[in-house]
């Protein structure tokens, strides 16, 4: 899993953030897999969004051993890339 952000400047609502989860192919061949990644980032972010600062873009980029990490891992690693970027 990686992260990138960028600082929201002028022209977009003050205090909201935007996120994207970016999972490839390569990941998974399967449409399944790649969705299911995608709803537990959304699912983490819902439940730690009051926590992650504003206004910033993130955009996570699950890598292919994504695949293979449990509901609990994953969050972790959100939680590790967040607090290194300190955005929380």
């Amino acid at each position: 899993l990686s992260l990138k952000y960028l600082e929201l400047k002028d022209g977009f609502e003050p205090k909201t953030n935007r996120y994207t989860f970016v999972v490839s192919a390569k990941v998974s061949k399967l449409a399944v897999t790649r969705n299911l990644l995608k709803r537990r980032g959304r699912y983490i972010i819902r439940k730690i969004a009051k926590r992650i600062r504003t206004p910033f873009a993130y955009a996570f980029f699950f890598k292919p051993g994504s695949a293979n990490l449990d509901f609990v891992g994953l969050e972790k690693e959100f939680l590790a890339l967040l607090s290194r970027a300190r955005s929380i």
